[in-house]
């Protein structure tokens, strides 16, 4: 049996490390014994402020290594928008807490925050409506090959 990827599969899954990825530098910035020192990561937004829409940066990287795990093992389910509507809420929040921040900050850093935020929600955005190719079937002796949607399984012979 081979199992071939679609692109929206491939997406899922590297969005899926990435969220777990940031999720565990959130957990590791958040740690007291680096939150003070020079060399420490808490030194990014929202790290360095300890909270995002008044929860705690730990719960975040929670929700972040969640919402990745969760990318990660749903790719075998035969329907996939859900995964990508919780990725687009994650990164939403995330773009329009950081306006917020920047707006009664006045930090002038956060727009670029917001941007790159902004910009991942619209890259899944784009992504959920991408259709996969069709799948090529061939069955021996049958003629020519049929062409099925692509969340469609193959006929399947008994014998």
């Amino acid at each position: 049996m081979t199992i071939v990827l679609g692109r929206r599969v491939v997406l899922l899954l590297l969005l899926g490390v990435i969220n777990v990825v940031y999720g565990s530098a959130l957990l590791v910035a958040n740690n007291a014994g680096y939150r003070n020192r020079w060399w420490t990561t808490a030194r990014w937004w929202p790290a360095a402020q300890g909270e995002l829409l008044s929860i705690d940066i730990a719960w975040w990287g929670i929700i972040w290594i969640c919402v990745g795990a969760l990318l990660m093992t749903g790719v075998f389910s035969r329907h996939d928008r859900h995964l990508f509507a919780v990725q687009m809420l994650l990164t939403s929040v995330w773009a329009f807490g950081s306006l917020y921040w920047a707006f009664t900050t006045a930090s002038p850093g956060l727009w670029g925050q917001a941007a790159s935020y902004a910009g991942m929600s619209g890259i899944v955005l784009l992504a959920a409506g991408w259709a996969e190719p069709p799948k090529i079937v061939e069955e021996p002796g049958t003629g020519p090959p049929l062409v099925l949607p692509s969340d469609t399984e193959a006929p399947h012979d008994p014998d």
